[in-house]
């Protein structure tokens, strides 16, 4: 019974000393290392809610200059730094996720040869500014952030991309007979089936068919308005989401479609 008692006790010191070394070891290394017990949670919430000192000192572009690079096919890549919830939200057609809590993380994937856009939600752009500092610290020498980012971008009748969806302009008949009758230049599209687009169509109207049209949307000009119809306006949408996430910023859909435009008696052609 004695040597249990004995046995017991002589585990309960060993257990004892062991915790006592771990408070010693655990102390040593706070006083010595405090930041490797920073935790990932700190860390982020430290990158996130720094305060840039100097946003005079940050690259900026506006969304008027962002879509001019569009219109221009220019080469570079847009990043949206906001986290992935608000991303999926709302954001600009093109723009890959990189949150700004990962950019530690993931600036690898970045191309160095290349200009980077980095926008956030919009007001101050603070994740934006952040964003910028971070990379230019890795070693990016050509990087800008969007100025008000998607807010000033949806505000100033862009498109955004809101989770699965696109939004993107819709014009009438009248509005598209305008165009015409005022020499704009105005590309038309027709996404019907080839046989009612030799039948009868919008006068000018360029034959590109649904099927395939991915194939097909790289041979058009950014820097026109594009109007793109079906029969009553249904295949025209999904059409102009491809347009969208390609770049094309500058490309509307015909309500009802060829059916209205008909109705209206307005300039036909056939082939």
């Amino acid at each position: 019974m004695d040597q249990n008692r004995s046995a017991k006790d002589s585990m309960a010191l060993i257990f004892l000393s062991v915790i006592a070394l771990l408070g010693v070891g655990f102390f040593t290394i706070r006083l010595w290392f405090p930041d490797l017990l920073n935790s990932k949670e700190e860390k982020i919430n430290t990158i996130v809610d720094e305060e840039i000192d100097d946003d005079e000192d940050i690259p900026k572009i506006s969304v008027d200059e962002l879509k001019t690079k569009f219109d221009n096919n220019e080469s570079f890549i847009l990043i949206d730094v906001q986290n992935t919830e608000d991303y999926i939200q709302a954001t600009i057609p093109t723009a890959i996720s990189v949150p700004l809590t990962e950019i530690d993380q993931r600036y690898e994937e970045l191309p160095k040869n290349k200009q980077i856009i980095a926008t956030d939600a919009g007001g101050s752009c603070q994740e934006c500014s952040r964003a910028v500092e971070i990379l230019r610290d890795y070693g990016f020498a050509d990087i800008k952030k969007l100025n008000g980012g998607v807010i000033a971008w949806s505000n100033a009748g862009y498109p955004v991309i809101n989770g699965s969806e696109i939004t993107f302009k819709n014009i009438n008949s009248d509005i598209l007979l305008d165009f015409v009758d005022a020499g704009e230049e105005v590309v038309i599209i027709d996404v019907r089936d080839k046989e009612k687009y030799d039948a009868g169509h919008i006068v000018g109207a360029i034959y590109m068919p649904f099927e395939g049209l991915a194939q097909n949307i790289d041979t058009m000009p950014k820097n026109k308005k594009i109007i793109i119809y079906d029969e009553s306006g249904n295949r025209s949408k999904i059409a102009i989401k491809q347009f969208i996430y390609k770049g094309y910023m500058e490309v509307a859909n015909l309500l009802r479609g060829y059916n209205d435009w008909q109705a209206n008696n307005y300039p036909t052609e056939k082939n």
